[in-house]
């Protein structure tokens, strides 16, 4: 089908998640073929949708991104073949969680998938992919090397929580789904919490009345303590203001 009525059916496909639509050979484009669930074309287009939506209505869109802990060395050990069954699995556990249209998963590509949920705070992202977790955790896969247990590492991120655009979206969750990782895999992270902190330069210069602060020890704990720089912020900011030469940079 070519022309305007051929995109309708593409259009259509892109707004429609239900399992006629989904079962409509004309829409096999968007359909991932070995899990059965939506491929990365299908995201492309229904996240910009979305997006669109919730910047223009003022509603929420939350994303998770989910990386198949391990994959790798599933592949290695029991062999592409049974890499495959894995990733059948982990699309099923998602597809059962998923049950409505406002929950939708994705393929993005290799082992890492996406869940798109339109309306969705942070919280009820996070909630859905413990559930999804869950179900995976639980999935039985026997070969003939022995079982295979697959956990997930996820990022959940919301809009407009996690990001000032929902054209940002991925990237919050990207971070997210970095730290949980970093947190030691198999659990579901929401982005780092940030914090900015504004002064006024009569502010700044009165809680830091120094002219130079190049091997000044005590006054990097003075900027520490008055920052309240605290562990659970993994990349603070401080932004230095000062003429040439006092030694902004060596600091």
């Amino acid at each position: 089908m070519t022309g305007r009525s051929g995109r309708e059916v593409k259009a259509k496909m892109v707004l429609d998640t239900s399992n006629q639509a989904f079962a409509d050979p004309e829409n096999q484009l968007y359909v991932d073929e070995l899990t059965g669930i939506y491929n990365r074309r299908f995201y492309t287009r229904r996240f910009a949708v979305e997006a669109e939506r919730a910047t223009d209505h003022g509603s929420r869109l939350a994303l998770a991104i989910v990386d198949i802990d391990y994959f790798k060395s599933v592949n290695d050990a029991h062999g592409h073949q049974e890499g495959d069954r894995v990733l059948v699995v982990v699309a099923r556990a998602m597809k059962e969680s998923c049950a409505t249209a406002e929950v939708i998963p994705i393929r993005y590509g290799g082992d890492e998938f996406l869940v798109l949920m339109p309306g969705a705070s942070r919280a009820d992202g996070v909630t859905i992919l413990e559930k999804i977790a869950d179900q995976i955790r639980a999935a039985s896969l026997e070969t003939a090397r022995g079982p295979i247990a697959v956990t997930i590492s996820a990022g959940v991120a919301s809009y407009p929580e996690d990001c000032e655009r929902a054209e940002d979206l991925f990237a919050a969750a990207d971070r997210a789904v970095y730290r949980a990782k970093e947190e030691g895999r198999n659990r579901v992270s929401s982005p780092p919490a940030s914090r900015v902190l504004l002064f006024s330069r009569h502010d700044f210069h009165r809680l830091f009345p120094c002219p130079k602060l190049v091997g000044r020890g005590n006054i990097l704990t003075e900027i520490k303590r008055h920052l309240q720089v605290s562990t659970d912020v993994q990349r603070p900011v401080i932004v230095l203001e000062g003429p040439s030469g006092v030694g902004k940079s060596r600091l």
